[in-house]
This record gives C-alpha cells, sequence and structure tokens, in this order.
C-alpha cells in the first residue's frame, strides 16, 4: 500500500510509477477488498496507489500519469476543503509560523514541523482557537490556494481514481469528541456521496490515527476499508479492513 500527498516532483512521481509498471502489479480497491473477508488472493507483488489530502496535483499531475499507464487508485479527499480557496490549515500554520507569528505559550521557540505536530493532538476547538490567535497576531490569513472542486470528483473517478474520504477538516480523532467524529465524518461522507453520485467506501485516519470510536461510526455509514499511514508493509491478504498499513 502506497502513500502519496501532493505530487511537488512529478518526474521522480512518473518515475515510481513506472518502476510500478515493469516490477510490480498495481491492483484496485475492490482487488484489495475481495482479498479481506472473502479471502480471493492478491497477484505476487501487488501495490494499490493512494493520495491523501486530495491536493490539486493529484488532480492535475498524477491523474494523467496513472491514466496514461491505466493504473487503478484511491485519492482521500478533505472534504471541507473543496470548492474552497482555504489552505489546509498545517500549510496555513507553516506559512504564520515562519513569518515569526508563534505567540502561543508552548509553541514558542518551535519551528513549523514541530508546531504542526503538536497541533495535530489538539482536539478541532482548541486547534482553532490556536491557529485563531496565530492569525490574529499576524494580522492576516494563510494565502489563498485553489482546492480540487466538488465536478473534479467525478474526473478522479472517471480516471479510475475511486474518492474516498479523510474527515471533513483533518480532525485528528482520536483527540475529539464523539460528537466532532460523527459530524467530521458524516459531513464528509454525505458531501463526497453527492459529488460522485454514490456514497464512498473507504476512509484515510488523518495522521494514521486509528479511532476505535471512529471505526465504528464508519461500519455504520457503511465503509468497506480504513487506511492507517504507520509506514508499514501489511500482511496479505489483509487481516483487517478497516486497519490497512500504509
Amino acid at each position: 500500500m502506497l502513500a502519496y500527498h501532493d505530487i511537488d516532483d512529478p518526474s521522480t512521481f512518473e518515475e515510481h510509477m513506472r518502476f510500478i509498471r515493469r516490477h510490480l502489479t498495481p491492483v484496485s480497491l475492490d482487488d484489495v477488498i475481495a482479498a479481506g473477508p472473502r479471502g480471493k488472493s492478491l497477484p505476487r507483488n501487488a501495490v494499490l496507489i493512494t493520495f491523501d489530502d486530495g491536493h490539486r496535483s493529484v488532480l492535475e499531475i498524477a491523474m494523467p500519469i496513472l491514466l496514461e499507464l491505466r493504473f487503478p487508485a484511491v485519492a482521500f479527499v478533505v472534504a471541507g476543503l473543496l470548492d474552497t480557496v482555504l489552505p489546509p490549515w498545517w500549510v496555513e500554520v507553516e506559512e504564520l509560523v515562519r513569518s515569526g507569528e508563534r505567540h502561543v505559550a508552548e509553541m514558542a521557540r518551535r519551528g513549523p514541523e514541530e508546531v504542526i505536530r503538536t497541533l495535530k493532538h489538539y482536539s478541532e476547538s482548541r486547534r482553532a482557537e490556536a491557529i485563531d490567535l496565530l492569525r490574529r497576531r499576524a494580522a492576516r490569513q494563510g494565502s489563498p490556494e485553489p482546492q480540487v472542486r466538488l465536478r473534479d470528483l467525478v474526473r478522479l473517478e472517471a480516471a479510475g481514481i475511486e474518492v474516498g474520504s479523510h474527515t471533513w477538516s483533518h480532525a485528528t480523532l482520536s483527540a475529539n469528541r464523539d460528537e466532532t467524529i460523527r459530524e467530521e465524518l458524516t459531513r464528509a461522507h454525505e458531501a463526497i456521496a453527492g459529488a460522485v453520485g454514490h456514497p464512498p467506501r473507504s476512509f484515510a485516519y488523518p495522521s494514521g490515527d486509528w479511532d476505535a470510536r471512529a471505526e465504528r461510526e464508519l461500519r455504520e455509514l457503511g465503509y468497506e476499508a480504513a487506511f492507517l499511514f504507520d509506514h508499514r508493509l501489511g500482511a496479505c491478504p489483509p487481516p483487517d479492513l478497516m486497519r490497512i498499513p500504509r
């Protein structure tokens, strides 16, 4: 299971994909799900290609390459960013911290990477307060960043890139209350379903952070697979389709 975010080096990404074409066997989400409870075998050297966050480079760079090679993939989108020019919260925080705006006590004298790691473990409400304080100290917000549009999700799926959910706001689910988890999952689920014409069936835990309450909600919503981001190779077939390593 390979996990990418934005494609900031197109030539290297294409090199990866052509290596896969020569030496490995790309599989679809259908293949992975079928290899779970039903126990169907995957081909030798099987690879599932996935993308987290729904960055525009997946649409503009990865999609044409995958389409040429006829590779299936899955893109997990942060539904609350679709159709906006809002930067992801971690991009905005990096910009504000690099400009010297770190006027939150526990963030003092830290670099942007450490600040972002800290905020990943905040609840949504606490993180929003911290980011708002950074904005007010800087007297500005992050630079606009056009995001993937809802109608682009149909283009992705037509190219063989299935759209999955990555929550509404990229919340770290284990840091939040039950009602926040439910809202994050349900709002994203409904937005994606409305855009592509069917409910999403796969999910990627933000920051790879599995949460038992989230898994229960996902099962109730009908999800068939959920992915971690633990930098591990997984067993084949996956022993637990709701906790697949990547």
